[in-house]
């Protein structure tokens, strides 16, 4: 009986261990990196809109639109625009699912189409560039403004 009782003990200590595991001690996880990574404003210098065959190249917007996007610490999304922005007005929140797809939340969010996924790459301390999820290819370059 004895017996019984230290193998169970194991196990449990094992399950235990095993659990334990899966985070990290101060419990901040890839997600909040990245997302601290991309909080901050970011101001639009390029775009790509691509009809869907591969044809398209990042080309300067040159003040033809002049879009700033802050991606806030508490989640918040916000968009200014000189002219309407079709890809980010409509959003009001982020969610930075891993370290290349950011969880874009609808200012109506309903059951219809709560959310949208955004893909972000070359993330550094000044550049990012963000692809709006289009069914064409549509992307845009950004430079952190602070």
């Amino acid at each position: 009986m004895g017996t019984a009782r230290m193998k169970r003990a194991l196990v449990l200590l094992c399950l235990g261990a095993l659990l334990g595991c899966g985070s990290t001690s101060d419990g901040t996880g890839p997600s909040d990196e990245a997302r601290s990574g991309l909080v901050g404003e970011w101001k639009l210098v390029a775009l790509n809109v691509d009809l869907g065959n591969g044809s398209g190249s990042f080309q300067p917007v040159n003040g033809r639109i002049a879009e700033t996007l802050t991606f806030q610490r508490d989640r918040r999304f916000i968009v200014q625009v000189s002219e309407r922005a079709w890809h980010a007005t409509r959003f009001w929140m982020y969610r930075v699912l891993d370290e290349q797809r950011i969880e874009m939340v609808y200012v109506s969010n309903t059951a219809e189409q709560p959310t949208s996924i955004w893909y972000y790459t070359d993330l550094t301390d000044s550049t990012v560039t963000l692809h709006y999820g289009c069914i064409e290819g549509c992307s845009g370059r950004y430079v952190r403004v602070r």
